[in-house]
């Protein structure tokens, strides 16, 4: 069984409000992961990384008992993509860091971009 780390929130769409967290949980893979669903955040939670018995946190390391730090503790901004194919569909992202700014000024750029690419080459909005 897959190891995910969960966002406990509702997630609304940006168009049509819907929620878009299937029981308002997000799975996803990144930090400190556990095959139980012991490990959960709120938007804006700072990630949790296990360390090993030397008291260091391995990035991309699977421990004994099946756990793992899933992706390098090193990197400190990170948008999140659901990625747990129990939970809602894999439209529902949401950003864990110490500062989200430079998450958030990403992720609207690229709709922006999207946006206009759509609208110029299809005549979509």
């Amino acid at each position: 069984m897959p190891n995910y780390a969960y966002i406990g929130e509702h997630v609304p769409c940006p168009k049509c409000h819907t929620n878009l967290a299937c029981h308002d949980r997000i799975g996803f893979q990144w930090g400190y992961c556990a095959s139980s669903s012991t490990v959960s955040y709120r938007i804006g939670d700072h990630l949790i990384w296990r360390a090993d018995a030397g008291g260091k946190v391995p990035a991309w390391v699977y421990f004994t008992d099946g756990s793992c730090n899933i992706g390098d503790p090193a990197v400190t901004h990170v948008l999140i993509r659901e990625s747990d194919r129990y939970t809602a569909g894999s439209a529902a992202t949401a950003a864990l860091s110490t500062d989200l700014q430079p998450a958030r000024d990403a992720f609207t750029a690229a709709e922006k971009y999207k946006a206009d690419a759509l609208s110029a080459n299809s005549g979509w909005s």
